[in-house]
């Protein structure tokens, strides 16, 4: 009786001493990309490795992306405080520099100003992004047979965003928030 007694007890503090959690390895955070806009909290969502809402890095630093042309029949770019645009399906928007003016090209690939009745643009808002945590990455091409080096960061941070047109109507976005590993 002793012995068995002695072996529940050594099993049992064996059981518990191995369901300690990990120190080491604490679970990983999920990805989050969210917004508000007209009442709705959107999410972004990742089909065949492609997502339609992300942080990214710039040519002026963080910027984000939101690709729902459910939502707003577009793509809408935060470059930079002060540079944001809705461009339209199919409609390719270049942003010329000093500043952020808007083109497109017309039918003889010439720049020309943009339509801003359907192309909305910055009115108000603030992007604060960071990346942190990056790790280095390096692989082949499978199709050069190229060696290739790249990051992957963790973007985190806010954003809200008002774009408005020519005919005053406004996109208002609130609450957004980014908490997503990028590759750089």
């Amino acid at each position: 009786m002793k012995n068995s007694l002695f072996f529940l007890l050594i099993t049992l503090i064996i059981s518990v001493c191995s369901c300690k959690k990990d120190k080491k390895n604490p679970e990983p955070v999920k990805d989050e990309f969210s917004f508000v806009y007209n009442g709705n909290t959107y999410y972004a969502t990742v089909t065949n490795n492609i997502g339609n809402g992300a942080a990214y890095k710039g040519d002026k630093g963080p910027a984000i992306v939101i690709d729902m042309p459910s939502v707003f029949n577009g793509t809408i770019r935060f470059e930079k405080e002060g540079c944001a645009y809705l461009a339209p399906a199919n409609t390719v928007i270049y942003i010329n520099e000093p500043g952020c003016l808007f083109m497109t090209k017309n039918d003889f690939g010439d720049l020309v100003p943009i339509d801003s009745a359907q192309v909305y643009v910055y009115k108000s808002g603030s992007l604060n992004i960071s990346f942190s945590d990056c790790t280095g990455h390096s692989g082949t091409d499978w199709a050069t047979g190229l060696p290739y080096s790249y990051q992957v960061c963790r973007a985190s941070g806010t954003f809200d965003l008002t774009l408005i047109n020519k005919n005053n109507q406004t996109i208002e976005i609130t609450n957004g928030k980014v908490n997503q590993h990028i590759q750089l």
